[in-house]
């Protein structure tokens, strides 16, 4: 889970402003029901939306690749990264 004013924060009512930091994430916008997060560099634009429904919650991700390093960056990721989506989501409810 995300640590410090992560995920708990970002679902909870303590509203974020655009701007606003978490953790390592930009809050990029904010609605009744749903925030944009981003993170971006030379290497990678990471883009996150949560959003709330009835039913619970739904969370949605982008990476943008902008070079070869970028590449590289997401060589170790790629196989581990639903593994630890699962388990994040899993703990975060």
């Amino acid at each position: 889970m995300l640590t410090g004013k992560g995920v708990e924060t970002a679902m909870s009512s303590d509203t974020p402003s655009p701007g606003e930091r978490l953790d390592f994430f930009t809050v990029k916008a904010v609605s009744a029901d749903q925030m944009t997060l981003f993170h971006s560099d030379h290497h990678l634009t990471v883009t996150v939306t949560l959003a709330r429904m009835d039913t619970g919650g739904k969370l949605s991700a982008h990476v943008e690749i902008h070079n070869w390093t970028g590449q590289l960056c997401m060589v170790p990721v790629r196989p581990a990264h639903d593994p630890i989506v699962h388990t994040l989501l899993a703990k975060a409810t």
